[in-house]
C-alpha cells in the first residue's frame, strides 16, 4: 500500500482531513464490500487498507461473535479506525503493508480491500500474500472506484484474472454508488484449497 501521496498514506493535518473525506466517499463501497463477503457469526475478517475504519465497523456489526483485523500504513488512519471500533477486544488493527501481513496462513475467512489495491506496490505479490492468509472456503472482495479513474477497471480485471489463476471462483460486479461507478471483484477459495 505504499504511496507517495496523501491518499495512499495520509499524514499530518492533511491526513486527518483525508480520513474524514475517505469516511464519506468510501462508506457505501465499504458496506457493499462487507455485504459481498457474506460473512457471519464467528467468522474472521481482515481489511487491507482499513483507512478511517468504516469497513472495520461494518465487519464488527456483521460478525457479532467473530474477530476483525486490519492493516494500514498510516498511524493517523489507525487512530481514526480505533476510535470507530471502540474498545472491542474482537479487533486487531495494525500499522503495516499489504506485502507483509503479520498473521499466520489461513487465518481469515474473508478479506476486504476497498479503494486500496491501486496502492499496492507489487499487485501480484501483494495479492498472493492476501491469499496466504485466506482459509479454505474463504472469500476476498477487492473494490475499486472506476468512474473517471483511468486504469482502475483494468486493474480490477487483472485482480480477477489473478484470483482465477489461483483457483478461486471469481465474479465481477460493477455498481453505481453514491460517489460514482465502482467495480467489485469477489473470489471464493475452494474448501479443499491448500
Amino acid at each position: 500500500m505504499t504511496s507517495t501521496g496523501q491518499a495512499g498514506q495520509p499524514t499530518g493535518v492533511a491526513g486527518r482531513l483525508i480520513g474524514m473525506l475517505m469516511a464519506r466517499l468510501n462508506a457505501d463501497m465499504e458496506h457493499a464490500g462487507v455485504e459481498l463477503l457474506g460473512l457471519h457469526g464467528d467468522d474472521r475478517a481482515l481489511e487491507i487498507g482499513y483507512g478511517p475504519g468504516i469497513g472495520i465497523s461494518a465487519l464488527l456489526a456483521a460478525l457479532p461473535d467473530g474477530r476483525v483485523a486490519g492493516i494500514d500504513p498510516s498511524p493517523i488512519m489507525c487512530r481514526q479506525a480505533s476510535r470507530r471500533a471502540g474498545a472491542s477486544k474482537r479487533v486487531d488493527l495494525r500499522i503495516g503493508e499489504a506485502s507483509a501481513l503479520p498473521w499466520p496462513d489461513a487465518a481469515f475467512d474473508g478479506i476486504l480491500a476497498v479503494n486500496t489495491a491501486q496502492f499496492w506496490p507489487d499487485p501480484a505479490a501483494d495479492a498472493a500474500e492476501a491469499l496466504r492468509v485466506l482459509a479454505p472456503g474463504g472469500r476476498v472482495v477487492i473494490a475499486l472506484r472506476t468512474g473517471g479513474r483511468r486504469g482502475h477497471a483494468e486493474l480490477a480485471d487483472s485482480y480477477a484474472d489473478f484470483l482465477t489463476e489461483h483457483d478461486l471462483v471469481v465474479t465481477r460486479d460493477t455498481r453505481t454508488m453514491r460517489t460514482g461507478q465502482a467495480v467489485f471483484v469477489r473470489g471464493q477459495r475452494h474448501w479443499l484449497a491448500a
